[in-house]
């Protein structure tokens, strides 16, 4: 995140001097970046890929919090000082934005990665069980069958407590990311207010 962005000033209306002042800005506090691109988060799809996801967004979120302070501080020897600081805000939240997005979608390409693997091997076990129930001796054998037999309920029981989990994990992340939707929408609303505010505040 240390690298040069590019700033969204005209978008926000802003006037074309300051504009230029904020983008003179983050030229002077850009630092060198150890953080590589992030990922599209529909992009990762892979155990591999979700692992070193996570590492990028710590990474990136480091250097993303260093740029702020810097560009902070740059902001408070300036004239147009709250836009300056508006406008560093807003690019750091869209950045916090697009960290918890491709952590997100890491998280569940890990998430279904263990649900499989724990899924397959419970069916392991009640392929096993139910064919161990059937090759075992019925005169011979009855209690080992009836021992197989619920271990093979078991574990058909255990796949279906799985995938119960499974669910539940997704809607509540899927709850969890409206809930953080609805407060961006406010928060960036707040945030076109206050920018009007300064917009018809005289300058100095």
């Amino acid at each position: 995140m240390g690298r040069v962005r590019s700033c969204r000033c005209a978008s926000l209306g802003w006037p074309s001097p300051l504009a230029a002042l904020v983008a003179a800005l983050m030229l002077l506090t850009a630092a060198p970046s150890r953080a590589q691109p992030l990922p599209e988060p529909a992009s990762i799809t892979r155990v591999e890929q979700a692992d070193e996801a996570l590492a990028q967004v710590a990474v990136a979120r480091e250097d993303a919090a260093e740029h702020r302070y810097r560009s902070l501080l740059a902001c408070a020897e300036r004239i147009w000082v709250n836009r300056c600081r508006l406008a560093v805000e807003t690019e750091h939240r869209r950045a916090r934005e697009r960290f918890a997005a491709v952590e997100r979608r890491a998280r569940e390409v890990l998430r279904e990665a263990r649900n499989l693997e724990r899924n397959q091997a419970l069916a392991g076990r009640l392929a096993q069980a139910r064919e161990e129930a059937l090759l075992a001796p019925e005169a011979e054998d009855a209690a080992r069958a009836q021992s197989l037999a619920r271990d093979a309920r078991r574990a058909a029981r255990e796949i279906e407590d799985a995938e119960r989990e499974r669910q539940a994990a997704v809607n509540l992340e899927r709850h969890a990311r409206r809930q953080q939707e609805r407060e961006a929408r406010e928060k960036e609303r707040l945030e076109r207010e206050k920018e009007r505010a300064e917009r018809a505040r005289p300058p100095g």
